[in-house]
């Protein structure tokens, strides 16, 4: 091993982000390019449990920016998985919706997505409960304004 690959292997930046890579793959190949991404699933699931939503409450429950949700949300409108209206109480905010095609879409792809789920974190063995719990914890402490946050 050379000492460029030795640092690589001990920055947590580096090794999420090829976590993150090998996820993305798997999920791919499991789910189809056409279906949807990891970043669309978790906005049309968390449509599914508060319809009704703002594009702001969506990016505050994924964590995806602002700039981005709207992207996807304007994208999957175009295909029909999601409806927005402006909000009668705030004409500068949509209110989001899954439609009848959304929910199907949603129906099929949440139970493969939790399929590839338990394939990566099965990859730890006894340990992937454990991992799940570290990253539950790291996104807390992250988002909760710990002193890891940007300031």
């Amino acid at each position: 091993m050379n000492v460029a690959n030795s640092q690589l292997n001990q920055s947590p930046l580096h090794l999420l982000h090829r976590v993150q890579q090998y996820a993305d793959d798997i999920f791919q190949r499991e789910i189809g390019q056409n279906d949807t991404t990891p970043r669309q699933l978790a906005i049309l699931t968390v449509v599914g449990s508060g319809e009704g939503l703002t594009q702001t409450d969506i990016s505050d429950a994924t964590g995806i920016d602002r700039s981005t949700v709207s992207e996807l949300v304007a994208r999957l409108t175009r295909r029909g998985l999601l409806a927005r209206r402006k909000k009668v109480s705030d004409s500068r905010a949509y209110a989001v919706k899954l439609t009848a095609q959304g929910r199907d879409l949603l129906t099929r792809v949440e139970p493969q997505a939790r399929a590839v789920e338990h394939k990566i974190l099965t990859a730890l063995g006894k340990q992937g409960p454990e991992f799940l719990d570290q990253l539950q914890t790291l996104v807390a402490k992250l988002d909760g304004g710990s002193d890891l946050k940007a300031k």
